[in-house]
């Protein structure tokens, strides 16, 4: 059996854009990151087991609460959901490839390196997202603690890591992802 296949020039575009892709998502984490700009607003008080005496305390940004997943605190582990892995990379490249692809098959060139970063930011933030939503996902988080889940529990709140009240999780939703050189 023949099989006749187009000359390499054909390939080329297509070649282009797995090269490109390729080393994009390659350099994430390296040589570039993708960053949150969050609401600067603070969170809604959450609710409580014990009645309040005085004022509903200052609360954090929502900004700084994702903050706290991703770095931990002094009484936190971090559970770092915008952590960039080998499982992240291959999402995210095979969805731009996917994505592009069918571009190029159109006629039209592959992606420049701007097109690229925006896209890669917002598959980036779809991934986080999922993350927050499976309470870590592919990443390997530290359990809560016996005492939170029961007061958890009492609250009314979702026993998964990193959702209580809802609201960081839709201010990522709500977020702008952008692509910038690491630092």
């Amino acid at each position: 059996m023949d099989i006749a296949f187009p000359s390499s020039e054909a390939f080329g575009p297509v070649r282009v854009l797995l090269e490109r892709v390729t080393a994009g998502v390659r350099s994430l984490g390296e040589t570039h990151e993708v960053g949150m700009i969050l609401p600067d607003t603070a969170r809604q008080s959450p609710k409580t087991l014990r009645v309040r005496k005085g004022p509903v305390p200052r609360q954090a940004s929502l900004a700084k609460v994702a903050g706290w997943f991703a770095f931990g605190t002094a009484r936190q582990p971090a559970r770092n959901f915008f952590e960039v892995n080998d499982a992240l990379r291959e999402q995210v490249t095979g969805d731009l490839i996917e994505r592009f692809l069918a571009d190029v098959r159109d006629g039209r060139t592959p992606p420049n390196r701007g097109a690229l970063n925006l896209a890669m930011a917002y598959r980036f933030k779809a991934f986080v997202i999922e993350r927050w939503e499976d309470g870590g996902g592919d990443l390997t988080v530290p359990p809560l603690s016996a005492q939170h889940l029961a007061r958890k529990a009492l609250l009314g709140y979702p026993a998964r890591s990193g959702t209580m009240t809802g609201q960081t999780l839709e201010a990522l939703r709500k977020a702008q992802p952008i692509t910038r050189r690491a630092r």
